[in-house]
């Protein structure tokens, strides 16, 4: 793929996502290039399921709607 066309996806990608915390950016960018990666999407799928479920990070509603 042509890098303006992975550019072109990179910058609708962050639009997208256009709230989120700028120090956070290498965790998007990291996506990205996860999303973006040539392979089996079933084992992409299972790999990001797996670390989405044994993440040890929690968030409550009163957490971040409270401040």
């Amino acid at each position: 793929m042509p890098i303006n066309r992975k550019c072109f996806f990179l910058k609708k990608f962050l639009n997208s996502h256009s709230g989120f915390d700028r120090e956070e950016l290498q965790n998007y960018l990291n996506l990205f290039a996860f999303i973006m990666n040539e392979g089996n999407q079933y084992e992409r799928v299972e790999k990001i399921l797996e670390c989405s479920l044994h993440c040890p990070k929690t968030l409550n509603y009163r957490d971040k709607f409270c401040k």
